[in-house]
């Protein structure tokens, strides 16, 4: 009898000594089927990670570890968005990781000026980035490096960003954001891979009330390598169908955007356009290739707004086909009601306009 209690009491305590099942699954490594959302480890008791009613923009959650990243996700409420004041605190490597969009923020997530490298981020048919959808979010001092979208067989992906495969319906602001080298990988890439493509955010829609407006301000993408077909593809945005929105100080440098869909549109920093609330933007030794493309922007709606101080250098743009639309600037104004001011192409020698084997030099 005494040896039957010692065996029931050593099994139980072997059981207690094993990791909870949901540890287990902290290092997924690609192509694993589960990504890294199956990460629980969330415990409700757990002082550091309290409930987010307790947590404030001056006392945010601390984050330093991808753990710390995959608990974000389990700030919802009913409604399965995420919510609450999230800081980081160090550097973080995501190398090995396949990491599952975080749906829907509207929180606020202060980068401190740190960085997140080595991202592979799981292709999602809606929204794909290091944030799904933002809304009524704001995202600031943040740094992501070494981006890589892993489209796997995901068949045409909706809105693709490294750090937002959109932003839309109520007031958001990016500041202060970069993205240093985004690229798209998978066994499914076709001439229509998705719909909007951007190096910082795949899509925008804010409405005509000025008080629901995205502020996109001083933020850079760099040595962005996209080689997909979509309906719009950016360096910085992919398409910015905002009646209320705002980008200033922005640039893109270094990269290679190429839209092989034939009725897409490719600009340096964004796409598409409904409007050109667009200030002090630059882009510099960037190459775009597409059927329709613009230096800075792709195509515009209704150029509504103050298009200023916008710098084009080192840049060839070359079409794709004989009877579509580039320039300079903006490939192609549906309807101008709004105004360009000191705009320039500089080193005429080296920013040019490619048609076929024709090279014409902008002047």
């Amino acid at each position: 009898m005494i040896k039957r209690i010692y065996a029931v009491l050593l099994t139980l305590a072997m059981l207690l000594a094993l990791p909870p099942v949901s540890a287990l699954a902290v290092d997924e490594k690609l192509g694993s089927t589960t990504a890294i959302e199956t990460v629980v480890g969330y415990d409700e008791n757990d002082e550091t990670w309290e409930s987010c009613t307790s947590c404030s923009e001056d006392s945010p959650h601390m984050i330093s570890s991808t753990d710390d990243l995959s608990l974000i996700r389990t700030h919802t409420g009913s409604d399965s968005v995420v919510t609450g004041y999230f800081k980081l605190s160090a550097n973080i490597d995501m190398e090995g990781t396949l990491w599952t969009p975080i749906s829907v923020f509207a929180g606020s997530f202060d980068g401190a000026e740190y960085a997140i490298s080595n991202i592979t981020i799981s292709a999602d048919t809606l929204n794909t980035g290091f944030f799904g959808s933002v809304q009524r979010g704001t995202i600031q001092n943040l740094t992501l490096k070494n981006v890589n979208i892993f489209k796997g067989d995901v068949s045409t992906m909706g809105n693709v960003g490294a750090l937002c495969g959109s932003v839309q319906f109520v007031s958001t602001t990016i500041r202060n954001c970069h993205v240093d080298k985004m690229s798209i990988t998978g066994t499914g890439i076709s001439n229509y891979d998705a719909a909007n493509i951007g190096g910082l955010i795949g899509y925008m829609y804010a409405g005509r009330n000025g008080n629901n407006q995205v502020t996109v301000t001083e933020c850079s993408t760099k040595n962005i390598i996209i080689s997909n077909g979509c309906t719009a593809l950016g360096g910085l945005i992919g398409n910015d169908a905002s009646y209320s929105s705002s980008i200033s100080d922005c640039s893109v440098t270094d990269s290679t955007l190429y839209n092989s869909f034939s009725s897409g549109w490719c600009g340096g920093i964004a796409g598409k356009t409904i409007n050109l609330p667009y200030s002090d933007c630059h882009v510099g030794n960037t190459n775009l290739t597409a059927y329709n493309a613009g230096g800075i922007i792709g195509y515009s709606a209704y150029a509504d707004g103050s298009f200023s101080n916008a710098q084009l250098t080192d840049c060839t743009i070359t079409a794709l086909g004989t009877s579509k639309t580039i320039a300079g600037l903006i490939g192609q104004i549906a309807t101008n009601n709004g105004s360009l001011e000191n705009c320039a192409v500089k080193n005429f020698e080296n920013c040019k306009c490619k048609l076929d084997t024709c090279t014409v030099e902008i002047s």
